[in-house]
């Protein structure tokens, strides 16, 4: 990796952690030799890959590393306790671990014995950020250096995979966290997911983001300060992020002076999920950064269900905004009976296009969240009359995809309109799940 010029309009493209920088061809080829070193190590389609890390360029090296052995990255919330970290490693079966020093040194002890581990020197600017003493900054006994390992590698060459995406763990509210499983998508699904992402993360060739997605420049944090991260907006212009609430309420204690110090003008799409937003908050970013500011609702296993622009939060305030393109929304009793504007009860979702998930060791605690092709993460709700605003060209390209996946529709086709399938059946048994972190009031959706 190469060494950050000081300042930030002299570096075009790559990603950008402190006072390293690596362009996108660089991270092609380092993506490379860690599917080829993987391969080596024994993994292959439908492995898992864990990955115990903060924000870092090797992270990401990691993650696109297992994908293009059509093996699964497995993040770890490096908060975790030891023994839950334990827990995901042999609930997965990963096959490698990935970790920064550091974290590795402190959670040895509940690494699985044989497990091959690379330790990833932990750089200078999480060091500095979390005080962490240097001399845990490199590879103890028992772990491979992973810069001197990725150097010894060989590329991949194997045949293309169906891609996958990383198996991540859910926040374990009724027990232990469990691993959200996808299969490969399509080429037709890869499509409608990409128009997907870019409509919720707006992200285009050329934009300049922080601490999340895939952009031109991509710059990472090495961790959230409110007026640090107006000092990287202002000096490298940054206009795409995705944000939690809880970074908004810390950048507004910020005094009105600080505040006022920077300019933000750059900013174009500031998406925000993970937690209900206070309306007074969403407001207040709003009335500070512009209407910039835009919110999704869903989970690990539904996707982006809804979205919600700052006209539409300003609008009808505690909005989650309108269901996305593509999406099916229901709100259903404890019957299993869909409500009527007005009633309160559980958010029920799907995206026809997505593709179908199952819990890892757990195929029984998926079937207990569904309702006839639909899902629920236990959250409520209340319905109002669906309308729905014109389409941007974005959102109408993504559409077009849809319906030529779920359709099948090809120029030349012959097609034939078809009647209902028999409705009326009513679900037995379903388990209600608990409802921590629902939200505080009923929702529009």
């Amino acid at each position: 990796m190469k060494p950050a010029k000081a300042s930030g309009s002299t570096i075009t493209s790559g990603i950008i952690s402190g006072s390293r920088h690596v362009d996108h061809r660089d991270l092609a080829a380092r993506v490379q030799r860690m599917a080829g070193g993987l391969a080596a190590l024994g993994v292959g389609p439908g492995d898992c890959v864990a990955i115990l890390m903060r924000n870092d360029i090797p992270y990401l090296v990691a993650s696109y590393g297992a994908i293009a052995l059509g093996a699964f990255a497995v993040p770890i919330n490096w908060h975790f306790k030891t023994d839950e970290i334990g827990y995901v490693l042999r609930d997965s079966g990963a096959k490698v671990l990935v970790a920064h020093a550091d974290l590795f040194r402190a959670v040895e002890g509940a690494i699985p014995r044989g497990l091959p581990v690379l330790a990833v020197d932990t750089p200078p600017e999480i060091l500095a950020a979390y005080r962490i003493d240097p001399a845990a900054a490199k590879a103890p006994a028992g772990a491979e250096e992973f810069e001197a390992w990725l150097a010894a590698q060989q590329p991949y060459d194997g045949p293309p995979l169906p891609p996958t995406v990383s198996m991540i763990y859910t926040s374990g509210t009724t027990g232990h966290p469990k691993g959200v499983k996808r299969r490969a998508m399509t080429p037709e699904e890869q499509k409608m997911m990409d128009h997907l992402r870019n409509l919720v993360f707006a992200l285009r060739p050329g934009c300049r983001a922080a601490i999340t997605g895939t952009a031109e420049r991509l710059f990472l944090m090495p961790r959230f300060e409110a007026e640090e991260l107006l000092k990287l907006i202002e000096r490298e212009r940054i206009d795409t992020m995705f944000m939690v609430p809880t970074m908004f309420v810390r950048l507004l204690k910020l005094p009105e002076a600080v505040r006022r110090r920077y300019d933000v003008s750059s900013l174009r799409h500031v998406i925000h999920a993970a937690a209900p937003c206070p309306a007074e908050i969403k407001r207040a970013m709003i009335e500070w950064w512009g209407p910039v500011i835009y919110e999704f609702y869903g989970s690990t296993e539904s996707g982006p269900v809804t979205f919600a622009s700052s006209a539409d939060a300003l609008k009808k305030p505690g909005t989650v905004g309108r269901i996305s393109p593509g999406a099916e929304v229901k709100i259903l009793d404890e019957a299993g009976r869909e409500l009527s504007p007005g009633g309160i009860g559980e958010i029920y979702s799907r995206i026809p296009a997505y593709p179908d998930f199952t819990y890892h060791n757990y195929p029984e605690k998926r079937r207990e969240i569904q309702h006839k092709g639909f899902i629920t993460s236990g959250t409520t709700g209340h319905p109002k009359g669906v309308k729905r605003r014109a389409m941007t060209p974005e959102e109408q390209k993504m559409m077009d995809h849809l319906r030529n996946l779920v359709f099948a529709l090809r120029p030349g086709c012959r097609a034939a309109i078809t009647g209902p399938l028999r409705a009326g059946e009513r679900r037995d048994g379903r388990r209600r799940r608990s409802a921590r972190g629902a939200i505080a009031k009923a929702r529009e959706l």
